[in-house]
């Protein structure tokens, strides 16, 4: 199994000890699966498959794991509350890209102001999640162009804040164009992210092949 990758960030990342989680198998109807920590400086660990197999929380496939078991918690305020623990200690961006919740289809006002608080984190990845989050939720029937401004106007020198960034204003190009090209017209976005954004928008099967030509002419050479 893979070692957790350890990304070197201007993030500060919590210690580990101070974590402590209760995924209780019977409560959210898992089978097999039992997450949890005995103490507070315990490791958490995963015990399923074998019994009594125990392993100490260093891989990415547990975070991976972790993710996919929250999606199973259907109230709101637990979930969010859950998550607030969990995303500190996240270090990869598939793990907060794949996360996907129907208590957050179902909880938009709220949903949206405890996003916004995260895009202010010092946290990398729930930086990330939170303009994910934007994407997926509140692009579509939700959308305001004020969240555009938000995700255009935060400042980061992190590859992986900016590419999701970057991936935001590409999924946006693609549903909200109208909104989305004057923010591209004016040039608001640093130069890297406007660029990645014209780039990932010209691969999208999503753009026309006319649109795709116009976002080539407005690219920063």
């Amino acid at each position: 199994r893979r070692l957790r990758r350890n990304y070197s960030t201007n993030y500060n990342l919590p210690n580990r000890s101070d974590y402590a989680i209760l995924i209780n198998s019977g409560d959210l109807n898992i089978p097999n699966f039992v997450m949890k920590i005995l103490t507070p400086d315990a490791d958490l660990h995963i015990i399923g498959g074998v019994a009594g197999e125990k392993r100490p929380v260093r891989l990415f496939e547990e975070d991976l794991l972790h993710g996919v078991l929250l999606g199973y918690i259907k109230d709101y305020d637990r979930l969010n509350g859950e998550l607030d623990r969990f995303l500190p200690f996240v270090d990869s961006w598939a793990v907060t890209d794949m996360m996907s919740f129907g208590a957050f289809k179902k909880n938009k006002e709220r949903l949206i102001e405890d996003t916004l608080k995260r895009l202010s984190s010092e946290s990398l990845y729930t930086v990330r999640f939170a303009i994910c989050t934007l994407m997926k939720y509140f692009l579509d029937a939700d959308f305001k162009s004020e969240y555009l401004y938000l995700v255009s106007d935060l400042r980061s020198e992190q590859y992986y804040v900016n590419m999701m960034r970057a991936w935001y204003f590409a999924e946006a190009l693609a549903k909200q164009y109208d909104s989305a090209i004057r923010i591209i017209e004016r040039g608001t976005l640093d130069l890297w992210t406007h660029n990645k954004v014209i780039s990932k928008a010209t691969e999208s099967r999503k753009i026309s092949e006319e649109t795709k030509r116009y976002l080539r002419t407005v690219k920063i050479k």
